[in-house]
């Protein structure tokens, strides 16, 4: 490599490695949101079937115990002629959507791979790129992906103007904003949670979160709060990058009996806070809606976005306007 490198690449490959972990996790949730509507519309057409079939039985039993003298035999079978026809139709696009839905299988199938497992790859290699580049210019990654300075000798001249340049350019890279503008937002989440940025959510609402005074859930002060993103930031976000399946309550309970970790710095109470069942942050709106309601974790947001956050990790409900 020269001298004259281009350091706003390191940017760029972080910004890359964060795109494709988003488009991944989308590809996945938009798999999973499409076999569950599938699912969904499977199980009307069922029911149809269902009901024709019935209809059918009952103009057959109705036919068959018709008398010729007293009833209006055709009639009936005229309705005996429409069920059979109707419960055919409904056969029919049953059998074809079970026709269909093999071939999506199939599809999704492939298509989750390539999101997946290529995705892992594909982010791997440029970590290797991004490491290789940090060693060069004397930088070590940290774990969720910034970098520090390293205090190896180096030449003076140019070489020094590029390495200062491109210190100042990847601290800039792993600053509180810039974690949550890019670098963040493109790390996957537990199952069921997505990113959503703060300047998504109602304006009307942020301007009301509760004051730094008003923090008054399980005993949680403020700097609690703040302590317990910076955390998830760098200890429970980058399991969860690393190896998705180990990143769940127990794994960091056990990691906080190691280190003695207990109340407000559990590792396991931050996983539960922001990923647990109930005590999540959730947002929703309408389809079609600019902004997000927040249903819970106003004060959570509020440490977040007082700390420099961009977005906050939460359950984002999305529903039709009736």
């Amino acid at each position: 490599m020269s001298s004259s490198i281009n350091v706003t690449s390191l940017r760029a490959l972080e910004e890359l490695e964060a795109s494709i972990a988003r488009f991944s996790s989308e590809v996945l949730e938009g798999i999973e949101a499409t076999e569950h509507e599938i699912q969904r519309k499977a199980e009307v057409l069922d029911q149809i079937v269902a009901d024709r079939r019935r209809a059918l039985a009952g103009w057959q039993a109705t036919y068959d115990e018709a008398d010729d003298e007293e009833d209006d035999v055709g009639f009936i079978q005229r309705k005996l002629e429409e069920a059979e026809e109707g419960f055919r139709e409904a056969r029919q696009w049953q059998r074809k959507v079970e026709e269909l839905c093999g071939g999506y299988d199939k599809c999704a199938k492939q298509t989750a791979f390539l999101g997946d497992g290529h995705s892992d790859k594909a982010r791997g290699f440029l970590r290797a790129r991004i490491t290789e580049l940090c060693d060069y210019l004397a930088l070590k990654p940290g774990p969720a992906g910034g970098a520090t300075s390293g205090a190896q000798p180096r030449e003076p001249g140019i070489l020094d103007a590029v390495l200062s340049a491109a210190e100042a350019t990847v601290d800039s890279v792993v600053s509180a904003g810039e974690a949550g503008a890019f670098a963040m937002t493109g790390l996957p989440l537990p199952k069921g949670f997505g990113w959503v940025r703060l300047e998504d959510l109602r304006p009307d609402e942020m301007a009301e979160l509760p004051p730094q005074n008003d923090y008054r859930k399980n005993d949680l002060s403020e700097s609690d709060m703040r302590a317990g993103l910076e955390l998830l930031r760098t200890r429970i976000l980058p399991v969860i990058q690393k190896d998705p399946a180990t990143a769940n309550r127990e794994h960091f309970a056990e990691l906080d009996a190691t280190e003695s970790r207990s109340g407000s710095e559990s590792l396991a109470n931050i996983f539960s806070a922001y990923f647990g069942p109930s005590d999540h942050i959730w947002v929703d709106r309408f389809k079609g809606d600019k902004f997000f309601g927040i249903g819970n974790g106003r004060h959570r947001i509020k440490a977040a976005r007082d700390l420099g956050w961009t977005a906050v990790p939460a359950r984002i409900d999305e529903v039709d306007r009736h």
